[in-house]
């Protein structure tokens, strides 16, 4: 009831606050506005603002209690945001003669970090220095980093924090003793956010205080993206994206990236510019597939016809060869037209949807994503991809094979193409004994790999299988006409042996070639 309560008001509490703030925009925005007239709307915005964040921190407070509090991650330059957010109090630490200043010491200052939530922790914790300082006291921020973490230091040389309270410090509802002058009252879940927020990213917060140094609140964040969960949505921002230099090399060997997993598995085909995205997503995939990676849309394509993947999953902007140009070349290439295709996009807008379907993308997934999404995804198609084949073979069971349709859209239209000749061909061929799987692969112009997976992955049969279906169900139409006895049947659908033929029918419909015949008399 109490979350119910936080949740409600501070729902209630935004829409007068952003019916001020919205208004003090316009007027701050006027030129004709007088200066002392602009400073006091200032202050009036600042403190409008301030008690805007504060009502976000209740509601943060509300998911965090509820475990709904789910992060999007981008690629952060922390020194900028540090100086972003020090800004908001440049005008506190000037009117309360405070010393505030940014010391950046990192080499590359870039986490990946949920930005919004990176902000409040850092605000929480500047804010939570301002209460215990006076005039003439110092807020100093420090930004270090090594190969592995970034650690932020934030330093105020206050009154400190008593002994004794280094397990509550950060437990909710708690009020340190307030031995300032300015008799700031606390909320007391100020600190017990920023806890949560730093352990959803991961990271670790630990302080260090005493009534003579002041005190030291430290935030060390890991980099990279390993460590985060697969309910984690990735946005790739421009701004830092660098592409990589083996992603803009056409040479390279596209083999290395290739991980070997259980050959049971299904195979994927990962093509990601951004080798941390690659990787977190690669993190979350590998456990149920093969994959095979390549950081553009032309090793993408390379990898394809040499491995025929039983899914591709694609990024679009990409250097080289882009994701849709990726598509339309696996569209119009015979041996890998039938895989289905994922397409991963920042891009929302209606004439790249109606682009990329128009061109035979199977589903469409805007960034930012979940993985656990895209998993779900990935899965289903496979399902789907499975039902077909069951419907392929069941069709088989009651047409003559020259009959069958492939069904749109699921089938594309090389595949179809692709089926009708194999139809035609073993039509020609029905009671030719000496017909094997290479008379087909000859007559089909592919490579055997490839006649092997492309039959398989959209009938779900091999190519013996297939054959050895198409004559069967030649012999169930014979029989059921009831013109030919047993002998001339085995040799007209290809058998040379009519206890070999019984056998094959028998453990195909649970009788043999007479009982099948007898009970169709008896009908």
């Amino acid at each position: 009831m109490k979350l119910d309560f936080f949740t409600d008001i501070s729902h209630e509490l935004r829409t007068p606050l952003t019916l001020i703030l919205s208004p003090l925009e316009v007027l701050l925005n006027d030129r004709t506005l007088k200066d002392e007239h602009k400073t006091t709307l200032k202050t009036v915005e600042r403190n409008s603002s301030r008690m805007l964040r504060l009502i976000n921190q209740l509601l943060d407070f509300v998911k965090i209690s509820n475990n709904k509090l789910n992060l999007t991650v981008e690629k952060v330059y922390v020194p900028s945001l540090i100086n972003s957010v020090v800004d908001n109090f440049n005008f506190i630490a000037v009117e309360q003669n405070v010393t505030l200043k940014v010391v950046d010491k990192s080499k590359e200052g870039v986490v990946w970090a949920d930005i919004d939530k990176l902000e409040k922790i850092f605000f929480n914790l500047l804010s939570n220095s301002f209460k215990y300082i006076g005039d003439g006291d110092e807020v100093k921020v420090e930004i270090f980093d090594d190969e592995t973490s970034l650690t932020i230091n934030i330093y105020d040389n206050g009154i400190g924090i008593e002994e004794g309270v280094n397990e509550k410090l950060f437990d909710r509802f708690v009020n340190l003793p307030n031995h300032s002058d300015k008799g700031v009252l606390s909320t007391g879940i100020g600190l017990s956010i920023v806890k949560e927020l730093v352990n959803i990213h991961k990271g670790n917060i630990y302080y260090t205080s005493n009534s003579e140094d002041g005190t030291t609140f430290s935030v060390k964040l890991l980099k990279g993206l390993e460590h985060f969960s697969v309910d984690t949505k990735i946005i790739e921002n421009d701004i830092l994206k660098e592409i990589e230099e083996e992603s803009i090399v056409l040479n390279r060997d596209i083999n290395k990236n290739e991980i070997l997993t259980d050959e049971d598995n299904p195979t994927l085909l990962l093509v990601e510019d951004n080798v941390e995205v690659r990787g977190f997503i690669k993190s979350v995939l590998q456990k149920k597939f093969t994959i095979y990676e390549a950081g553009n849309g032309f090793q993408g394509l390379e990898i394809a016809k040499k491995h025929l993947p039983d899914i591709i999953v694609s990024d679009l902007m990409m250097p080289i060869m882009s994701g849709d140009e990726f598509l339309e070349k696996v569209r119009d290439t015979i041996e890998i037209s039938h895989i289905p295709f994922i397409l991963l996009t920042a891009k929302t807008d209606k004439n790249t949807k109606i682009k990329s379907v128009n061109s035979g993308v199977d589903d469409y997934i805007t960034k930012p994503f979940s993985p656990t999404y895209l998993l779900s995804k990935i899965e289903s198609l496979i399902e789907q991809r499975r039902r077909l084949q069951q419907k392929f073979q069941s069709t088989l069971d009651e047409k003559v094979i020259v009959n069958l349709q492939p069904e749109k859209p699921e089938v594309t239209s090389l595949d179809q193409k692709f089926l009708n000749e194999l139809k035609e061909l073993m039509e020609e061929n029905i009671d030719n004994s000496s017909l094997v799987v290479e008379d087909l692969v000859e007559k089909m112009a592919v490579s055997r790999s490839v006649f092997f997976k492309k039959l398989k992955s959209l009938t779900g049969l091999s190519p013996i299988e297939y054959i050895k279906e198409v004559r069967l169900n030649r012999a169930v139409q014979l029989l059921k006409i009831g013109e030919y006895n047993m002998s001339q049947i085995t040799y007209m659908i290809g058998f040379n042996d009519p206890r070999y033929f019984s056998k094959c029918f028998k453990e195909k419909y649970n009788v043999t070639p007479t009982e099948y015949r007898r009970s169709l008399t008896n009908k």
